[in-house]
């Protein structure tokens, strides 16, 4: 099942915390590509700096993960989508459709409209997220979710939902 994952999912692979084990065994096992934007590459800086600041992680361990996610990256472990004007524009009117009733907001909306561009040219079929938000939005948009934060296995919720 090819996926396009966000920061949430993203940072399970890298530090341990709830749905990381689901993540690496996904992340390891399949043959399909992980898709991640350039979005996500700098989130995951956001993400580390954050916990450092709130003493989840040391600065060694900080850079360890850095130098993982960099490898990974320049040894194409990920396939990288670079944001364009499309992404954009439709992550404007995701936010206009569900930003006020869902509270999707603008990061988000451009990880969601990345997603549904990538499925809409058949590239993937789901997205990896633990951002309940867009788990319960995406599924509006005829976009599979894949939450790694469920019990058990990960709980994968399909558009009409």
């Amino acid at each position: 099942m090819a996926a396009y994952w966000d920061t949430s999912a993203l940072a399970k692979l890298y530090h341990r915390e709830l749905g990381s084990s689901f993540v690496e065994q996904f992340f390891h096992s399949s043959d399909e590509p992980a898709f991640v934007s350039r979005l996500g590459v700098l989130e995951m800086q956001s993400v580390l700096s954050s916990k450092m600041r709130t003493g989840q992680i040391v600065l060694s361990e900080s850079e360890l993960v850095r130098q993982r996610f960099r490898s990974d990256v320049r040894g194409r472990r990920f396939r990288m989508v670079a944001l364009r004007v499309r992404h954009y524009e439709l992550a404007e009117k995701l936010l206009t459709s569900y930003g006020s009733e869902h509270g999707l907001r603008t990061l988000d909306s451009l990880h969601l409209a990345v997603a549904l561009d990538l499925q809409r040219n058949q590239l993937i079929d789901s997205l990896m997220t633990a951002d309940k938000v867009l788990c319960r939005v995406s599924p509006l948009e005829g976009m599979n979710v894949i939450d790694p934060e469920i019990s058990g296995v990960a709980g994968i919720i399909g558009p009409s939902l």
